[in-house]
């Protein structure tokens, strides 16, 4: 679409990243002159886009090296949510209290929001669905008595050998 605005001969503002409602004020607290010399030395060069993936699940990235292990445990050992006695995880503190903490109400998120940003929900449902689409974060889905019946079984154990946030 930008492309094609600047073939019809539409311009934007020549001050984008330092100007008064640039990206730096909207979303780096303020212009620094040196950090913007920083990211223009490899202009043309260097492709951020070849360093993007997608998301394989709504839900916080951080999560999804933890819900892709679960998902091939459950595929690799045809695992039932009855025969699940315990989960628990090896974590870095620093997701502790945006995924884990409070544990008892990560265990038993109030709404579909919440839920995103619980590990033992996200962690539950993939064991008893195989799936975390949009439609395991709905309302009504979050309730789900055998997703929340494994979520009270799912734990973590602080682990100081994680690098966070490198290694996630």
């Amino acid at each position: 679409v930008a492309t094609l605005l600047a073939q019809s001969g539409f311009t934007g503002p020549e001050t984008v990243f330092e100007g008064e409602h640039g990206f730096y004020r909207a979303f780096a607290g303020g212009f620094d002159a040196r950090r913007l010399e920083e990211l223009l030395a490899s202009l043309g060069r260097e492709w951020e886009l070849e360093r993007l993936t997608f998301k394989p699940y709504p839900c916080g990235s951080i999560a999804h090296p933890y819900m892709d292990c679960a998902l091939r445990l459950r595929e690799l050992h045809r695992l039932r949510p009855d025969q699940i006695t315990d989960v628990r995880c090896r974590t870095a503190a620093g997701p502790v209290d945006r995924l884990w903490e409070p544990l008892a109400a990560k265990q038993a998120p109030r709404n579909g929001y919440a839920a995103k940003f619980s590990l033992p929900y996200l962690l539950a449902v993939i064991l008893v669905k195989g799936r975390a689409g949009l439609a395991e974060f709905e309302d009504e889905a979050v309730r789900d008595a055998e997703v929340l019946g494994v979520a009270a079984r799912v734990s973590y154990e602080l682990d100081p050998t994680i690098d966070y946030p490198r290694q996630f």
